[in-house]
């Protein structure tokens, strides 16, 4: 199944995380037109954080369009509640996000870019556009090693749930946030 799009936008945005979210927002404010495409659901890179995750940043740091993240306790925002909160946002401002739409293509020419995605039920899509933003965030996708063995079925760039590694011998290699957070939550 192929979809011409026949309009050519102003704007794409690639990437549906709180970036995504608020450059979509400032663009809607400005009356600039946009597509925004998300290979996931809404905040997919934070959906993808193991469940009770607890952001390092305050809410205020979080926040995105002036909203405020909603908390009785004034705590530290955890995964889930950040997921609802962009959920929020996003229906606070009306935003129409193409979900489970990955881009597999991008050519440029002289009048802009073309841009190919496919969804996960098969269909494919093409669309026009002047620019393009790509806000898929700086953990969208792992820093391999390349080194034997990377590609092991037992071995995973990101952590998930932390009970399927009890009485399990484990190994973490980095030493920034996310490498000590999955330190802490296997002990």
């Amino acid at each position: 199944m192929t979809d011409q799009n026949d309009s050519r936008t102003s704007a794409i945005i690639i990437g549906a995380g709180p970036i995504g979210l608020g450059t979509a927002i400032r663009l809607s404010q400005r009356k600039i037109g946009y597509l925004h495409i998300e290979a996931g659901q809404i905040g997919q890179i934070i959906a993808d954080f193991p469940p009770l995750t607890q952001f390092f940043s305050s809410n205020e740091r979080i926040s995105i369009a002036g909203v405020p993240i909603p908390s009785a306790t004034q705590a530290k925002c955890r995964r889930e509640e950040y997921l609802a909160y962009l959920r929020a946002v996003a229906d606070q401002y009306d935003l129409h996000v193409k979900t489970y739409e990955r881009v597999i293509d991008i050519h440029q020419s002289t009048d802009g870019f073309t841009l190919h995605t496919r969804k996960r039920n098969g269909g494919s899509y093409t669309y026009q556009t002047c620019n393009i933003i790509l806000a898929t965030g700086g953990t969208a996708s792992p820093r391999a090693l390349n080194i034997p063995g990377d590609d092991l079925p037992h071995v995973t760039h990101d952590l998930g749930d932390v009970h399927q590694y009890w009485r399990e011998r484990v190994l973490i290699i980095g030493g920034k946030n996310s490498a000590v957070e999955s330190a802490i939550r296997c002990h």
